[in-house]
């Protein structure tokens, strides 16, 4: 996620805070200050703004509104009527989705397969392999006589293969290829690399770069490949590929990290407002199918509190 669209997002929020409790002072002092620590929030400001005079023009509203200005500039288009506050709620609801949903359509249209937010797929093979993709994955199929390729575009995946040592199957994840030696493993593609785990039988794994390795893998290793960086390690093999049963586990993890764990298992966007709050870390085991009750349970250690603003917008904060 790049820094502008993470800004977009805290100015999505303070909008829908700003609008919700238009009498709340200490909010607005709080947006004050947050509007003024870099000109980047002014410029993400801005463009909710903008977002915003749309709305209100497709209300029926004809003033121009001023495009970096905090709740004042926005306030008439939802005090004229119950209609135009309606419109324009609908719309910034729409403009969230569009921000959660629109950065996938191009990959929806690579993709042979994907799941969406909080859903699980399981993928059944002809050559009686299955795949079970994490939500938000996506990945394209490549069945040929001489060999069967997946290559996964985004998210994680758990693969079941039916053993062929004729049609071997081949798993890329960017710049790695994992395939199968008669196995159950795990496939993440990351924004760093990818991460290849073994639960049963044996995998060969494969990076590409300068130095190309081959490192051979048993139940219970795992290989994590971040460019040229290469590190191997050894768990419990029931725990590859735990998030197949709901169930995510974590060690001495920020909750900024956490709370990216969580976001494909919750629609919209999940934002972490406090930047104290975010570099605490936390250990456990959280149960993905409820993910705000599990962030609730996290963040409770250390002062924080979770807030689901809207179905597209989930907050943590202090307050």
């Amino acid at each position: 996620m790049t820094q502008a669209h993470s800004l977009r997002q805290a100015a999505s929020v303070w909008f829908i805070q700003l609008r919700e409790n238009p009498q709340d002072e200490s909010l607005k002092a709080g947006f004050d200050a947050w509007l003024a620590q870099a000109p980047e929030h002014a410029q993400a400001w801005a463009s909710i703004n903008r977002a915003a005079g749309v709305m209100n023009r497709m209300a029926g509203e004809t003033s121009p509104v001023p495009h970096a200005l905090p709740l004042p500039a926005f306030r008439p288009g939802w005090a004229r009527g119950r209609k135009a506050g309606a419109v324009l709620a609908v719309g910034m609801a729409a403009c969230v989705a569009g921000l959660v949903f629109g950065f996938d359509l191009p990959l929806r249209w690579q993709a042979d397969q994907y799941a969406p937010a909080a859903q699980m797929r399981t993928v059944q093979l002809a050559d009686g392999s299955s795949i079970l993709l994490a939500p938000l994955s996506a990945m394209r199929v490549e069945a040929s006589g001489g060999g069967r390729t997946i290559t996964l575009l985004r998210g994680e995946a758990l693969f079941t293969v039916k053993h062929d040592p004729a049609r071997p199957f081949s798993v890329k994840a960017g710049a790695v290829t994992a395939t199968d030696i008669g196995t159950v493993f795990d496939v993440a593609r990351t924004a760093q690399g990818a991460n290849v785990a073994v639960r049963e039988g044996a995998s060969r794994v494969e990076t590409a770069g300068p130095v190309p390795e081959t490192l051979e893998l048993g139940p219970g290793a795992w290989v994590r490949v971040a460019g040229p960086s290469v590190q191997r390690g050894t768990e419990p093999p029931g725990h590859v590929g735990l998030w197949s049963e709901g169930l995510l586990m974590v060690e001495n993890t920020t909750i900024a990290a956490l709370a990216e764990s969580m976001r494909p298992w919750q629609p919209g966007y999940i934002v972490v407002l406090d930047k104290d709050l975010a570099r605490q870390t936390v250990s456990g085991v959280y149960d993905l199918h409820h993910p705000v009750e599990a962030l609730q349970l996290a963040v409770r250690q250390h002062g924080g509190h979770v807030h689901r603003l809207s179905r597209w917008l989930t907050v943590i904060s202090r307050s």
